[in-house]
């Protein structure tokens, strides 16, 4: 039987200064990471300097799950 109630993760930034987003893609059988069988799940997660963020994954069915996380460098703007 699947599990019941709230199904979230948590990450945590130890440094706090991370910025870019978290994508989501699912699949019913193991592939490797860069297999474009990958099906990708709408809806990406733009972090900014937090340090800690949590998302769910309810309404999300598949047996394996990738999350990709695309990382840069903060972004300044400069006065003049």
């Amino acid at each position: 039987a699947p599990p019941s109630g709230n199904c979230s993760v948590t990450f945590i930034d130890e440094s706090g200064v991370a910025e870019g987003r978290l994508a989501i893609a699912v699949a019913d059988r193991k592939l490797p990471a860069d297999s474009p069988l990958w099906g990708d799940v709408e809806g990406a997660i733009p972090f900014h300097h937090k340090r800690r963020f949590t998302f769910s994954l309810v309404g999300i069915e598949a047996n394996y799950i990738r999350l990709i996380f695309e990382v840069g460098l903060p972004t300044r703007i400069a006065t003049r």
